[in-house]
């Protein structure tokens, strides 16, 4: 009998019995050379979404959300962008900080659960529109909001295999897609972002220090369709399964008991004073519980950085979020401690000490304002000079001359092969170049030569009157 017609029942395996709950800890002094994180991105939609445009179809309102929340809006991504849309802006940012090239990347690890699709992976997807041909691509999609933490670990041990080829690691999220619109308990706390950190080999004395990570299996926050075990058909789709659902007291409950103790567990590892951290970058599941963590800490909750009121829980995203504000800010400066913590489903937490490095190349830009900042350039471009600059980056065989101000530069009507997602390489190029605010821009502004130079005069119009 061959073995896919072998239906004999055989008796189920002896397993060790359940474990409630398990964690370790430890540090990286076995690592020939330090490793740390040198270099920071990010990218939010422009799409804004404050709490009275969700209450018209929920039962709740702007100050219950407030109170328990501490969340005032989110973003949401645009229809036409996807995930590894965002992953790629953050990804080419994190790189011009870090003064690394693509090509020379050796992994590309992504964190995510909500990917443009299952299969194929995310990070092949992301290190090929980068240009990353010679990284191995890891995908980390069910650790959940704790993807940051473990992908950050994760790296570090890739950096330290090859001290010579930095690592990307990627978290982003379209939790806007994945929560149910009439469902109170989700739809109010999450948001869509992508963040990005580079790691690579560090002066001695700085870099990561020690972690911890634990886990306890429940199933209070999930996808219950999806999987093999329960696939995504109509019945699933009517009982609303391929939506995320969550145990709100179950979240209090874990995040509350286990981020301050693991990050107690990483200093101690460590043998780092809690005292002797300078900033705190734990999740932004909800502001309250980022106070609480701090509160267990006896640390001023002024050391956290926040930003979940006003992006709400970007999952994966929220530890790279806030650890890029904190650099580009001035919160976190060169030599400071900093401990990175989060909590995902599953349950999933981890916690990391490092001292943080300068970033190695450009300085990170920031998000929070948009106000625009030109590093003595002037911000301004003629059609051709655009047209030369879109044939240079995608390495067109074309003249520029020949490209017309109205023509489309990316999309189904492009005459030049480069789809709608390839536009975020172009807004990343920009920006090296004018340093200016990404966090409301709208794709439309980069489709043509013509849509460019208007946009970049306005730039300019913005920062004279600033």
């Amino acid at each position: 009998m061959s073995v896919g017609t072998d239906t004999t029942r055989r008796p189920a395996p002896d397993l060790p019995p359940a474990v409630v709950a398990q964690s370790r800890s430890g540090t990286f002094d076995a690592f020939a050379r330090p490793v740390g994180i040198i270099g920071t991105g990010m990218f939010v939609p422009a799409r804004r979404v404050t709490n009275d445009e969700l209450v018209g179809g929920l039962d709740t309102t702007d100050a219950w959300i407030r109170q328990r929340t501490g969340i005032r809006e989110r973003r949401w991504l645009e229809p036409a962008l996807t995930a590894t849309d965002m992953m790629v802006a953050a990804a080419a940012d994190a790189l011009v900080a870090a003064g690394v090239a693509a090509a020379d990347l050796g992994a590309v690890v992504v964190a995510t659960f909500t990917g443009d699709q299952p299969l194929p992976s995310n990070a092949v997807t992301v290190a090929s529109r980068l240009g990353a041909t010679g990284a191995c691509p890891l995908d980390l999609n069910q650790a959940a909001c704790a993807g940051g933490v473990l992908g950050i670990w994760t790296a570090a041990h890739l950096v330290a295999a090859d001290p010579d080829r930095p690592v990307l690691v990627i978290g982003s999220e379209v939790l806007s897609r994945v929560t149910d619109p009439q469902d109170r308990s989700t739809r109010v706390f999450f948001g869509d972002a992508a963040g990005a950190v580079v790691l690579g080999t560090v002066p001695d004395g700085a870099g990561l220090e020690s972690w911890h990570v634990g886990s306890e299996l429940s199933h209070d926050v999930g996808i219950r369709a999806g999987g093999a075990s329960r696939p995504v058909d109509a019945g699933a789709v009517e009982r609303r399964e391929h939506y995320l659902h969550m145990d709100g007291r179950t979240v209090w409950d874990m995040a509350t008991r286990h981020l301050p103790a693991s990050v107690r567990e990483a200093c101690a590892a460590g043998a780092v004073a809690v005292e002797d951290v300078d900033r705190f970058v734990f999740h932004q599941a909800n502001l309250n519980i980022v106070h609480a963590a701090m509160d267990a800490l006896g640390r001023p909750r002024e050391l956290a950085a926040v930003n979940v009121d006003r992006l709400g829980n970007t999952g994966a995203a929220t530890i790279f979020l806030a650890l890029h504000e904190s650099v580009a800010d001035g919160a976190l400066g060169a030599g400071d401690r900093v401990s990175i913590s989060a909590i995902g489903a599953g349950f999933i937490w981890g916690s990391l000490v490092l001292r943080h490095v300068a970033p190695r190349g450009s300085a990170p830009l920031t998000h929070r304002t948009t106000t625009t900042t030109t590093r003595g350039t002037t911000m301004s471009m003629t059609e051709h000079e655009a047209a030369e600059m879109f044939v240079e980056l995608y390495q067109l065989d074309v003249d520029p001359a020949t490209i017309g101000g109205s023509d489309p530069l990316f999309g189904p009507r492009s005459a030049f092969g480069r789809d709608s997602m390839d536009v975020l390489k172009l807004i990343a190029a920009l920006r090296e170049r004018y340093s200016f605010d990404i966090g409301d821009l709208k794709t439309e502004s980069f489709l043509t030569t013509s849509s460019i130079v208007d946009f970049l005069g306005s730039r300019a119009q913005t920062n004279a009157e600033v």
